[in-house]
């Protein structure tokens, strides 16, 4: 009589991946998303800033509007110093110091002119001119890395004229 021969029973091969080659598509993975990720968060940060200067500016031009019509229709009782724009009884009026609103901080600082004396044109120095004011614009914002700021500079004269 014959004998059947017997064969070991062995483990058979499982298709999938093992260990090394799963952490090897993981590290390759990782290499490839993080540059993706670090682009998207910037771009969502240059997204937000360029949102939050587009505020800014607007409520930059709109001080500056409010203080040509305070400038325009109250010359004489229009002193220097800082203030912001207020809506008072349907006109535009100016509060003192700066305000805040929306996390900006927007300020409208009157000093008048000055003009060189031999030339008489607008310069940083020289002697003041009572007919012509200077009307500087900031609002500031904090930002990421500091304080963003919008600066306006214009200059309003007793006529009326801006120069």
């Amino acid at each position: 009589h014959m004998k059947k021969r017997i064969h070991p029973i062995t483990p058979r091969a499982i298709p999938g991946f093992s260990l090394i080659e799963i952490l090897l598509a993981f590290a390759i993975l990782m290499v490839l998303l993080l540059p993706l990720t670090a682009l998207l968060i910037q771009s969502y940060g240059i997204g937000t800033s360029t949102a939050k200067r587009g505020q800014a500016v607007f409520y930059a031009q709109e001080a500056m509007e409010a203080a040509y019509n305070v400038l325009a229709h109250q010359w004489e009782t229009t002193g220097t110093g800082n203030f912001h724009p207020e809506i008072h009884d349907g006109s535009w009026a100016l509060g003192l110091e700066s305000e805040t609103l929306d996390g900006f901080e927007r300020e409208i600082r009157l000093s008048l002119a000055k003009r060189d004396e031999g030339t008489g044109n607008l310069s940083a120095s020289g002697e003041e001119d009572l007919g012509t004011k200077k009307v500087e614009i900031s609002v500031t914002w904090p930002g990421i890395v500091g304080t963003n700021l919008v600066n306006l500079t214009s200059y309003y004269s007793e006529t009326g004229s801006i120069e």
